[in-house]
């Protein structure tokens, strides 16, 4: 790589500042919205702490039957909780994480074929849904927020 070239150095400050910002974004949208929950969700944390307590996969530790109807979810959910037990908060986490990874995935693969302006309206295009979108509306799926939204909130208009 040579100095001073797009395509050197000055290339990845800029992947390195979208790629911040993004971060920045997520992290502020995960905190403002972590009291935010659907009541899909707390089936979901209910078989997440179940799994944690080594009863299974499932809603009644008394059933053997598994009606969720997001498993890989629920086991992501309930491995990341391990640490510390608290399968709602793990949610919000990796609702987080799964936001900043899209985005930023999304950011480099556009910039790369497209151009940075590109990338980075291709990134939010992929962050900004997660917070516009009203509860009871299209959430896309690639922004995992829907087990961490809420018909109840706080932040409706």
């Amino acid at each position: 790589m040579e100095r001073g070239t797009s395509d050197g150095y000055v290339g990845v400050a800029v992947d390195s500042a979208h790629v911040a910002s993004l971060a920045i974004f997520t992290l502020a949208v995960t905190v403002s919205f972590f009291e935010w929950d659907f009541d899909d969700s707390f089936i979901i944390y209910r078989y997440a702490q179940n799994i944690i307590d080594g009863n299974g996969c499932r809603f009644n530790t008394n059933e053997h039957v598994n009606a969720s109807t997001s498993v890989l979810n629920t086991l992501l959910i309930a491995l990341a909780a391990l640490p510390g037990g608290d399968p709602r908060f793990a949610a919000h986490v990796l609702a987080g994480f799964w936001i900043l990874a899209a985005g930023s995935l999304v950011y480099l693969v556009f910039s790369g074929r497209f151009g940075k302006a590109y990338g980075a309206a291709a990134a939010v295009a992929i962050a900004l849904p997660s917070v516009t979108t009203r509860p009871g509306g299209w959430r896309p799926i690639f922004s995992s927020r829907s087990a961490c939204s809420s018909s109840t909130s706080k932040h409706e208009a």
